[in-house]
C-alpha cells in the first residue's frame, strides 16, 4: 500500500454476487482523476455464470433481468485495465475486497495478474475513532451524499469524496455513531428503519395502516420499495409475525429464496393456516400501488 496522497489516480469500485473471494463481479466502474479532479470514468455490468441471488439484488438493485445482455467479465476487464492503465489505484476496502476479486477472475480468465499500487481510504479513515468505518459510515460522518449506495460508479464518486476530506484533515466534531443509520449485514437498512417523509398519507390508499413485509428480488432497489410502502402509509416490517397483514413476493433466486416457497412465505402459510389473514400480492401489484409514491430521485 502507499502511503501518503495523490492527485492524479484512478478510482475503482465492485459489487459481487456475495462477499466470499470466488464470488462472480457483477458490476465495476472506474473513475479517472487528475489534480483532483474527475476527468472521466467507466462503468459496466458484468453477466455472472449463476443466477443472482435475492440478497444481493436487494442490497444492489442488480436483478437477473438487469444483466441479461451484459458482456462476461473476460470481455469486460480488458476495457477496465485498457481504462485503468498503470495509475495509481483507489478503493475503500480495497485491499481485501476489489482487488483481490479482480486479479482472482484476470487470473482465471485472462491468465494476466493484476497487482497495482494502491491507496485504501479504508485503512486511511482508521485515524479517525470511530467503531466502523464502512463506505456508509463514512458518508454519514462527513454528509457525502451517496444516492445509488452498493452501484459502482456511485461508490466510487463517494469514495474520492471521502478521500478529498481525508487529503484535508476534516473532522466532524459534532457526530456520535449514536446517530448513524441503523444498518443491517450487507449495507442495507432494516425494512423496519425506513420511515415515511410525508405526514399525509392518504387513508383510503390499501397500504395504509397495513404491516408489510417484502420477500425476494425486486426490479426496484429494495431502500425505494419500502420508501414508497412507507409514503403509502404501510409500516415496513423485517419479519413474519401475528401482526402481519401482506406478504409482497418478488421474484425468488436459483434457489427458491424469496418469492412463493421462501422462508417468509412459509411462516406466512402457517400462521394462515392458523387463521391469521395474511394477503400475499405480486411485485407488479405493489408497483400500481405505490406508483404515485415512487422516488425517482
Amino acid at each position: 500500500m502507499i502511503e501518503g496522497f495523490v492527485a492524479d489516480y484512478t478510482c475503482i469500485d465492485i459489487e459481487t454476487t456475495g462477499l466470499k473471494r470466488n464470488c462472480e463481479i457483477l458490476e465495476i466502474a472506474a473513475a479517472r482523476v487528475r489534480n483532483n479532479q474527475v476527468v472521466e470514468t467507466f462503468q459496466e455490468l458484468v453477466k455472472p455464470t449463476e443466477p443472482i441471488s435475492a440478497e444481493i439484488s436487494a442490497i444492489t438493485g442488480i436483478t437477473n433481468s438487469t444483466v441479461e445482455n451484459a458482456r462476461y467479465i473476460d470481455e469486460v476487464l480488458i476495457d477496465f485495465f485498457d481504462f485503468v492503465g498503470d495509475d495509481m489505484i483507489l478503493g475503500h476496502n480495497i485491499r481485501c475486497f476489489d482487488l483481490d476479486h479482480i486479479r482472482l477472475w484476470s487470473l482465471l480468465k485472462l491468465e494476466k495478474d493484476f497487482v497495482p499500487q494502491y491507496i485504501d481510504t479504508l485503512e486511511l479513515s482508521k485515524e479517525i475513532p470511530l467503531k466502523h468505518h464502512t463506505l456508509e459510515v463514512m458518508c454519514d460522518y462527513y454528509g457525502i451524499e451517496n444516492k445509488n449506495a452498493h452501484r459502482a460508479l456511485s461508490d466510487v464518486m463517494a469514495t474520492i469524496a471521502l478521500y478529498n476530506h481525508l487529503i484535508n484533515g476534516d473532522r466532524n466534531p459534532n457526530y456520535t455513531e449514536k446517530s448513524a443509520p441503523k444498518k443491517h449485514f450487507g449495507g442495507f437498512v432494516n425494512s423496519s428503519d425506513i420511515k415515511p417523509t410525508t405526514a399525509n398519507s392518504d387513508t383510503s390508499h390499501p397500504l395504509y395502516g397495513k404491516v408489510c413485509v417484502i420477500s425476494g428480488a425486486f426490479e426496484m432497489p429494495r431502500v425505494q420499495v419500502l420508501q414508497a410502502i412507507a409514503d403509502s402509509g404501510g409500516i415496513n416490517a423485517d419479519n413474519i409475525t401475528r401482526k402481519t397483514n401482506i406478504l409482497i413476493l418478488g421474484k425468488p433466486d436459483s434457489n427458491h429464496q424469496g418469492g412463493y416457497g421462501g422462508t417468509k412465505w412459509n411462516k406466512a402459510e402457517s400462521y394462515r393456516e392458523k387463521g391469521y389473514d395474511i394477503k400475499y400480492i405480486s411485485e407488479d401489484e405493489l408497483y400500481k400501488m405505490i406508483k404515485k409514491e415512487i422516488k425517482n430521485d
